[in-house]
């Protein structure tokens, strides 16, 4: 389906200044942007909080000072979509591999050096992890949030996919969650029964029915 509105959101106001630009050249209307950082969910209006159905989170986790904030981002993404009468999903785009960290510092340092041993290629490509400063995380962190917030219908960590083979491709992936709104949660009423009493019939209306 089409796309009905569009809120963006970046820490600097230069970048928010050319989409609102390109926005308007292009002659589109449905577009708003604001300055704020990727916790701050709040700062959307009421209207686009009640109609929002997806939550876009691409390309900028290896850019989060520490997991902790990143727990905080998806969270505020997660009681987002919850408020919500169906929910949605929360895409969290290009994350850094915390499992093939080693084997993409193994890749960069082979490169750089090939004449280097394997030992010494091995050598230089953990100093080259213990040294890293971007946010790289484990896939096995974005199952356990299911268990931590009870909105959470599925997980899905999917390969980054392209043509071409490069660091995108291998050592980066994506991540689905898929979240229930307020109309999921509320429960579903049984549905009517006949009711037996066994002190009334002595339990043959069981054993007809069995």
């Amino acid at each position: 389906p089409p796309l009905e509105s569009y809120n963006g959101t970046d820490l600097s106001a230069a970048a928010v200044e050319r989409a609102r630009a390109a926005a308007a050249a292009a002659g589109v209307t449905h577009a708003h942007f604001g300055v704020g950082a990727a916790h701050e969910v709040a700062a959307l209006s009421a209207e686009a909080r009640a109609a929002c159905d997806l939550v876009l989170i691409n390309s900028v986790v290896h850019y989060f000072p520490n997991a902790s904030y990143l727990h905080d981002v998806v969270s505020a993404a997660v009681a987002l979509l919850a408020a919500t009468a169906d929910g949605g999903v929360v895409v969290v785009g290009d994350v850094r591999c915390l499992r093939l960290l080693g084997a993409f510092h193994q890749a960069v340092q082979a490169y750089r050096n090939p004449e280097a041993s394997a030992a010494d290629v091995a050598r230089l490509a953990d100093a080259a992890a213990l040294s890293e400063t971007q946010l790289c995380v484990h896939p096995h962190w974005w199952a356990s949030l299911a268990a931590e917030f009870p909105a959470i219908d599925g997980v899905r960590v999917l390969p980054k996919r392209g043509a071409a083979t490069n660091e995108l491709t291998q050592y980066r992936y994506d991540v689905l969650l898929h979240v229930r709104g307020t109309r999921a949660a509320e429960p579903t009423p049984p549905p009517p029964c006949d009711q037996l009493s066994w002190e009334a019939d002595g339990g043959e209306g069981l054993r007809a029915r069995v």
